[in-house]
């Protein structure tokens, strides 16, 4: 007898049969699946194939099923499939045609409910509450992940049924080997298994490469705690298991440059890091509650360089410009559970253990090359006896000692400001005459033609003194935009990918009514000693100040501030840091109708270090179009904080 379908449901074959027809309700045993994982537009993509009785008559299904495909932006709005043989449920599937093949496709307004298949074979109540309903794939309120109600008894007996006609070894795919397992091989092979410590724990030098993973990728890790910026947001926390990954950042043999913000100071010597060299340490993002707990934490000196940490969960990323690694961890609760600081004496596990091990022997390697490296001492000459001097003798010695020290005063370099710093990379001091020379853009081609760059994609670590700024008023540093005015909608990516069509309705449509703010400035800065070119004028740049960048730099959140007294007193507190009485003098000079470069204004300033990017923007006309081939130079702030 064939089997009734629950009612408001249809079977899979009138599913498949049901083309550009409204949206329907239908459930099936999963009898194939690939994981969420990076599709080729903005989404992630899924994909289940659903199987029932119905199939077996019709032949473009048979026993592989009907493809059903899925797109979100976010992981827990999937289908938590965890094997083969649990039992799907689509509530508002539509049937349509992607690249020549008609699937059934999901929309923002699908719910799914996933059924452990093999705990419905076994249960025993009549009313199924001892049935397993998967959770999804990421913690969070039911109501955000798309999980729809639970079934009834006629839906759970529908499923039910229909497992039973197919062959129970059919619900599960091949067993995955544990770590058991893999040591055993490893060591009838006459290998050494890794210390692992979960299964997510993983060495650096073990992380998967993301250009080469699909999906997500998340791991444990411990290590040593070579910087904390817990002044900016979010807290960057950067450890080291001294192993190295090819696409970690290379801090070099020197190490790198620059300080960290708060108590965490590194030891002194030319360079300030005292972390392992080479590409040994990964930077950990940590966000909302995460980044409370380890503030507080530093704030309160839990934590010192040397500690050591465990961080469970991180999601391991390629940073925005794709050329190292970097870890991310966010989330609302459990921050203390997820990231423990320990001393190095309290490393009694295998992984801790192995890891203070690899601490010493790289500085036993560095330390014995650091001796190799030294000069023998020069053997003093025999001291003389001290022979009687005269008064006179003695005053020109002390006017020549004096004369020396004040000369010394005169040629010492400008105090750097200690309350602004930046991450700097490794690489020395770059004047901005020397960005500002033209000269670097000029080129030749192999023929040996000679020709001018408009731009470089560069990056450099720069001295600067504030001399000018642009809007003129405070109050104009942060504007209003929406995101309509700057980017084509979702619907409009999606169908440019020709990916996701389904994805078009925005989840979050209401947010575009609502101006949102944000920080758009420019700082005019120069050398702090600056020297003056042939003709005459002394090199300035223009370094724009903008998004991220900008609230990395003033650890604050844009905003209306002419409305917002409190956030304007708080900025112009900031920027006083940043360019000291340059504020009051160019009111000053406003008012007597004259600009600031046109008047001998003292700059007291004090000079600061920065990162300063170089990129290209397309060029405009006088008349606000784009001219089309040609680019203009231009320069940014980044990675610099006001602490």
């Amino acid at each position: 007898m064939a089997l009734r379908v629950p009612a408001s449901f249809i079977n899979v074959a009138d599913a498949y049969a049901s083309r550009d027809e409204p949206p329907y309700n239908v459930m099936g045993v999963c009898v194939d699946y690939l994981p969420p994982a990076q599709s080729y537009g903005t989404d992630l993509a899924m994909k289940i194939n659903l199987w029932d009785v119905s199939c077996n008559d019709c032949t473009d299904l048979g026993n592989d099923g009907m493809l059903t495909r899925m797109f979100y932006k976010k992981k827990y709005r999937f289908p938590a499939v965890h094997e083969i043989g649990d039992i799907v449920i689509f509530r508002g599937l539509k049937t349509s045609n992607k690249k020549g093949t008609w699937m059934g496709l999901t929309s923002p307004a699908s719910t799914w409910v996933v059924i452990n298949g093999l705990s419905l074979l076994d249960s025993t109540d009549s009313a199924f509450t001892d049935v397993e309903l998967r959770k999804p794939y990421e913690p969070v309120l039911d109501s955000r992940s798309g999980r729809g109600p639970r079934p009834t008894p006629s839906e759970f007996e529908y499923a039910k049924s229909l497992l039973q006609m197919r062959d129970r070894n059919t619900l599960r795919g091949p067993p995955k080997s544990t770590a058991l397992d893999q040591a055993t091989i490893i060591k009838a092979n006459g290998g050494t298994p890794r210390v692992t410590q979960s299964s997510k724990f993983r060495l650096v030098k073990d992380i998967i490469d993301p250009p080469s993973h699909s999906g997500f990728q998340f791991v444990d890790l411990l290590g040593e705690v070579e910087r904390c910026f817990y002044t900016t947001r979010p807290v960057e926390l950067k450890i080291s298991d001294y192993t190295e990954h090819h696409l970690l950042y290379d801090y070099g043999a020197e190490g790198q440059d620059g300080d960290e913000f708060g108590y965490l100071q590194a030891k002194k010597n030319k360079n300030g890091w005292q972390g392992p060299s080479g590409r040994r340490t990964i930077t950990v993002h940590l966000w909302d509650s995460y980044a409370e707990h380890v503030r507080d934490l530093a704030q309160n000196e839990q934590f010192k360089l040397g500690s050591l940490v465990r961080i469970k969960n991180v999601h391991i990323a390629m940073h925005k410009g794709g050329a190292y690694l970097e870890g991310h961890l966010r989330g609302a609760g459990g921050s203390g559970s997820a990231i423990k600081f320990f001393d190095p004496t309290m490393a009694k596990d295998e992984a801790s253990k192995s890891l203070m091990a690899r601490i010493r022997a790289y500085r036993e390697t560095a330390q014995s090359r650091e001796l190799k490296s030294k000069r023998p001492a020069e053997v003093e000459p025999e001291r003389q006896p001290p022979t009687k001097k005269s008064k006179n003798q003695k005053k020109r010695e002390r006017k020549a000692q004096a004369n020396r020290g004040l000369e010394a005063t005169t040629q010492a370099k400008p105090t750097s400001n200690q309350h602004v710093r930046c991450e700097a990379i490794n690489v020395g001091l770059t004047t901005i005459t020397d960005i500002m020379d033209a000269r670097q853009l000029e080129r030749n081609t192999s023929a040996g033609n000679a020709y001018k760059m408009p731009f470089q994609n560069c990056k450099y670590r720069s001295e600067v003194q504030v001399v000018d700024f642009f809007p003129d008023k405070l109050e104009d540093f942060a504007a209003p935009y929406r995101q309509s005015d700057r980017t084509i909608s979702d619907a409009e990516k999606v169908a440019g990918s020709g990916d996701s069509p389904e994805s078009a309705q925005s989840e979050d449509g209401d947010e575009d009514r609502v101006a949102k703010w944000e920080w758009h400035f420019f700082l005019m800065v120069r050398d702090p000693t600056p020297s003056k070119l042939d003709n005459g004028e002394v090199p300035t740049m223009l370094l724009q100040v903008a998004g991220g960048d900008a609230e990395y730099l003033l650890n604050m959140e844009a905003c209306d501030l002419r409305t917002n007294d409190k956030e304007f007193g708080q900025l112009k507190e900031k920027l006083f840091v940043l360019w000291g009485d340059l504020e009051e003098k160019k009111t000053e000079h406003q008012k007597s109708g004259l600009e600031l470069e046109e008047t001998a204004v003292t700059i007291s300033s004090t000079p600061f270090e920065c990162m300063i990017r170089e990129f290209g923007i397309q060029a405009h006309s006088e008349y606000g179009s784009i001219v089309k081939d040609k680019w203009e130079r231009t320069f940014g702030l980044f990675k610099t904080n006001i602490g």
